[in-house]
């Protein structure tokens, strides 16, 4: 502790969450020079603690000069500080929110940690470069290491994490898909978009997952098509949601695939409003014939208007971990456009040996990773079946994985999730889901049935904010991180020497490690810490050694 400036600076590894809990682990730390690495048009990433003494902390700004070589630099205004906010997560607390609103004061002997990531320009020369942190008058030292390669703008490595554009209308309390709605939507779907997004989720039906996601509302998620049935028994349907939310996303460049919900909804019916009656009505999934009449319908205009919009090469019709016979899928066969193509399918599966022909058969597949550990052989052969027709396979991450991407996991668990996706083959990672918010999610992460943090990655702003922009969460940003070291690894392997080494230090990567029901256990996290960090280091030398070979 410095003790004439009453507070404890040190760097922290990103691996790690650091809750008040550490408070006595982060004096005994005392990292004051850290050397980071990274490529050109790439992101870089660090931890800071700040510990309080006995006095309070007024103000505390965390202040980052210029970095400095022999060949330019990287001004500041290219280093953005986040503090990190803590969130109740099950009763624990969550050090995970990157917030951009300023720190006022940090009570004594408290922590307050911060992130820092430093955007690299693609222009930049090649070459070490040195700079300060400077915080309460202590002064840590940086370098980074900008390597002679160049991250592409697009990755090549897919994401598709799923979007409730509805539970963002809510907790801000802006009529759906109103000026201000999308207003607020815009930076909220950029950063998607800058994580590597581009898939976008859309609602066909009521409830497509059953009530699953938090609203006060009594439908918790809304259908963005309405489904009405007229006296004679015809079904007309008002696509203006589904429209707005497509073409908005279309603006910015999103949604070259647009998946459909679904099907075959987790509350097996099939919900609309029958004139007639002037009230709400369904079909059980169990009178397969009126079922199936209806889908045929819907299908046949959705088709229509898909193609009169432009769209309907984009969209795919969804399935999410239901057991799914031939019946729907020969339905989807029967509805063409006027070329004769049918509607695309995508599918994600909990299970490989019992839904192993969904798997061979929908257009675009992604596969639950506990699913692919316990049939790492079986998933092989699926994704080369696959890869032969030239469909896409990838993994998800949900509740129930340990490790995970959950409020109380380690930030390290997010990168494995995507190392480990990748050392599998796969061709990208999928997640449940990027906003479906809690209540008062800047407060409480908590979820009445899932770990908490499960339904969102990226956090919203206050709600009286007059211009809202999203906030990220640490375990977004180690997720966003593994996305472009899997970039990183997919140019490297075009070399033949450096693509065995490659293979060699993925196959290392462990399956498991020591976890209780829900969440890794200490000694787990520990390990899988262990494990990021080599696999950052290695990428870092393959690094080298193909700049290397490119010189020679």
């Amino acid at each position: 502790m410095n003790k004439k400036a009453n507070v404890h600076v040190t760097f922290m590894d990103t691996n790690y969450q650091y809750p008040q809990a550490k408070y006595e682990s982060i004096l005994r730390q005392n990292e004051r020079h850290l050397i980071l690495q990274g490529w050109k048009n790439d992101v870089v990433q660090c931890q800071l603690s700040v510990a309080a003494g006995t006095q309070s902390i007024e103000k505390l700004e965390v202040n980052p000069s210029d970095l400095t070589g022999p060949n330019g630099t990287i001004f500041k205004d290219q280093i953005r500080v986040y503090p990190i906010q803590s969130v109740n997560a099950d009763g624990q607390e969550a050090n995970e929110v990157l917030t951009h609103e300023p720190v006022t004061v940090v009570a004594p002997n408290t922590l307050q940690n911060f992130w820092i990531q430093i955007t690299i320009p693609k222009t930049t020369v090649a070459g070490s470069y040195t700079g300060q942190v400077t915080v309460e008058g202590q002064t840590l030292d940086l370098t980074l290491e900008v390597a002679n390669q160049t991250l592409p703008a697009k990755t090549a490595f897919d994401v598709e994490f799923w979007q409730n554009p509805f539970a963002v209308a809510e907790y801000y309390q802006v009529p759906i898909f109103s000026e201000k709605h999308f207003e607020i939507l815009t930076p909220h779907m950029e950063k998607y978009r800058a994580i590597g997004g581009n898939t976008i989720t859309a609602s066909i039906v009521e409830e497509p997952w059953d009530g699953q996601t938090y609203s006060k509302n009594e439908t918790k998620f809304p259908s963005m098509v309405n489904w009405t049935k007229m006296p004679n028994g015809k079904f007309v349907f008002d696509y203006k949601w589904f429209d707005q939310w497509v073409a908005f996303n279309k603006q910015l460049h999103l949604g070259d695939k647009i998946v459909c919900y679904s099907i075959v909804p987790w509350n097996n019916k099939l919900t609309y409003f029958d004139q007639a009656k002037a009230e709400q009505a369904f079909i059980p999934v169990e009178a397969e014939t009126e079922y199936l009449k209806a889908w045929e319908a819907f299908l046949t205009d959705f088709m229509q208007h898909l193609e009169e919009k432009g769209w309907s090469d984009n969209v795919y019709i969804g399935i999410d971990e239901r057991g799914v016979d031939r019946v729907p899928f020969d339905l989807l066969a029967k509805i063409t456009d006027s070329k004769g193509n049918r509607f695309k399918t995508s599918a994600a599966i909990d299970a490989i040996d019992e839904k192993k022909a969904i798997a061979l058969q929908v257009d675009a597949l992604s596969v639950g990773i506990v699913a692919v550990r316990k049939k790492v052989k079986e998933f092989a052969e699926i994704r080369s079946e696959r890869k032969a027709k030239g469909l896409p396979t990838t993994v998800y991450s949900c509740m129930g994985h340990a490790p995970g991407n959950f409020s109380l996991s380690a930030p390290a668990e997010s990168y494995w999730t995507i190392l480990y996706g990748y050392a599998q083959n796969s061709d990208g990672f999928l997640r449940w889901a990027y906003d479906s918010w809690v209540e008062n999610p800047l407060e409480d992460s908590s979820h009445r049935l899932f770990e908490a943090g499960d339904c969102f990655l990226v956090f919203p702003d206050r709600k009286d904010s007059a211009h809202p922009k999203p906030q990220s969460s640490v375990r977004l940003e180690r997720l966003a991180e593994g996305i472009r070291d899997v970039n990183k690894l997919m140019i490297l392997k075009k070399d033949p020497a450096l693509a065995t080494e490659i293979n060699e230090m993925l196959a290392t990567i462990p399956a498991y490690y020591e976890a209780t029901e829900f969440y890794l256990m200490d000694a787990g996290k520990a390990a899988v810490a262990k494990d990021t960090t080599t696999i950052k280091q290695k990428i870092a030398e393959l690094t080298a050694a193909f700049a290397e070979e490119a010189v020679h």
